[in-house]
Formats: structure tokens, C-alpha cells, sequence
């Protein structure tokens, strides 16, 4: 899968790439007893915390784009389908499992 590295045009959590309002996500609330693609509850940054399932919905419905910093390259978040049929949100770099999200910082919900 090829990727395209997208270069911030301005300063703060949330920015700007090549003409795309993206959102910063800092870290993830999660239930460690439900499999990794449920496992993610709730997403959040500077100022601002949502349910995996309203970030689902406004991605899919083009109202917002989030993305994480790896290593000071952003990394878009994307949505995908798990093999029993639910909506998980993972980085445009993973395969299946949203490992590299998961691995983001907790905070309580």
C-alpha cells in the first residue's frame, strides 16, 4: 500500500495539510477486555475528546480528518472493517489491527 507523506503548512494540534483541516489524537480511552478492533472507546487532543463511533461517522461522512504523529510524520487515520463487521479506526500505515493506535497514550474517560 503506498502512502503520501503530507507536510503541515502551519503550527498547533490541528493543521492543515495540502488544503486538509486535519485533528490531532493524542491519546485513546480503551476496554482492555474487548479485541482490538473494539477496543478503542474514545479518542482525543488539545481540548477535545469523542467516541470512536461519532470520529467513525464524521471521517466517513467527510466532515473531519484526524491523523496521529509518528515520529514527527503525520499519519492519517482511516476507517476500516473488522472480519465480524464492525467500524475501527486504524493509521493508513497498518494492514489490519490497529496496533499503532492502540499504542497511543490512555486517558480516562
Amino acid at each position: 500500500m503506498a502512502t503520501s507523506l503530507l507536510m503541515p503548512n502551519d503550527e498547533g494540534p490541528n493543521k492543515n495539510f495540502m488544503g486538509w483541516q486535519m485533528i490531532e489524537v493524542a491519546y485513546v480511552t480503551k476496554d482492555m477486555r474487548r479485541d482490538p478492533y473494539e477496543r478503542i472507546t474514545h479518542l482525543g487532543g488539545a481540548g477535545w475528546q469523542r467516541s470512536q463511533p461519532d470520529v467513525v461517522q464524521q471521517i466517513e461522512q467527510g466532515q473531519e480528518d484526524y491523523y496521529i504523529l509518528l515520529d514527527g510524520i503525520p499519519a492519517k487515520l482511516t476507517v476500516a472493517l473488522s472480519r465480524f463487521g464492525a467500524k475501527y479506526l486504524k493509521t493508513e500505515l497498518e494492514v489490519e489491527e490497529p496496533h499503532i493506535l492502540l499504542s497511543l497514550p490512555s486517558q480516562a474517560a
